[in-house]
């Protein structure tokens, strides 16, 4: 497992640094025009790559906060793209929801409810508002999907809906880049008030920690798990900020 692990990592690090680089031209290039489709296509390949390696690592990991952070952002990147194929669901049969479109969002409403039911047992992190609040702005994502595919031509929809959709939710996607490029690499910067809230202190996750040697001689000296491996590793994640731009673009939305 620690194999597989470290093989998403290295595609996770990789793909993350090429959606870092990429996200900015198709914000200032001019929409529909083919700078902005075909970067975009680009910067769609990475975020499928930083999101699927993210899953998996989740998954050998079993981290509730990373699962909460990946659900956020696959949420806003797959409905920010997906919405471009629902332009004119008022005059077009097939611009209305797919298959992909709902069993995704059910499957993401999934595992929001099983992260909510986790929550109260302290797994969620050491900063419950942050989990809270990731958990919070995906659901009124997932929400606002749910009503769009029941109604799509029901309020708030007109013409133009989608492209305000595809803005706010691609740029949560962008927020979301950012913050985890923010929390892996720019720990080491000073923390103002008030985002000393925002500071998590953990280790990074390891699978199958049981069977790694360094771990176990920290158990047998009951190192604190914080302390092992050379300190554990001290990060700021600023979530907060990506869930407030999840929260922000459904309202804006």
């Amino acid at each position: 497992m620690n194999t597989i692990f470290y093989a998403a990592l290295a595609v996770h690090i990789t793909a993350g640094t090429l959606a870092l680089i990429l996200e900015l031209p198709p914000i200032f290039t001019r929409k529909g025009g083919r700078p902005h489709r075909l970067i975009g296509g680009w910067y769609r390949r990475a975020m499928y790559a930083v999101l699927g390696s993210a899953a998996l690592m989740t998954l050998i990991a079993l981290n509730p906060y990373f699962a909460a952070l990946t659900a956020g952002a696959a949420t806003s990147t797959f409905s920010g793209l997906r919405v471009l194929g629902r332009k004119r669901p008022d005059i077009e049969p097939g611009n209305r929801a797919q298959p992909l479109d709902w069993a995704f969002t059910l499957g993401a409403a999934t595992i929001v409810l099983v992260l909510l039911a986790i929550a109260p047992t302290g797994r969620g992190g050491q900063n419950p508002v942050v989990f809270y609040a990731l958990l919070g702005g995906t659901t009124l994502y997932i929400l606002w999907d749910l009503w769009r595919f029941l109604f799509p031509a029901a309020w708030p929809f007109f013409p133009k809906l989608w492209f305000y959709e595809h803005l706010v939710k691609m740029l949560a996607s962008v927020s979301a880049v950012v913050a985890a490029f923010s929390g892996s690499v720019l720990y080491f910067l000073p923390i103002p008030d008030p985002w000393k809230q925002l500071l998590v202190d953990h280790p990074v996750p390891r699978p199958d920690d049981r069977h790694d040697p360094v771990v176990r001689a920290g158990e047998a000296a009951d190192e604190p798990a914080a302390d092992r491996r050379a300190g554990g590793v001290k990060r700021w994640w600023p979530a907060g900020l990506a869930a407030y731009a999840w929260l922000a673009s459904v309202t804006l939305a």
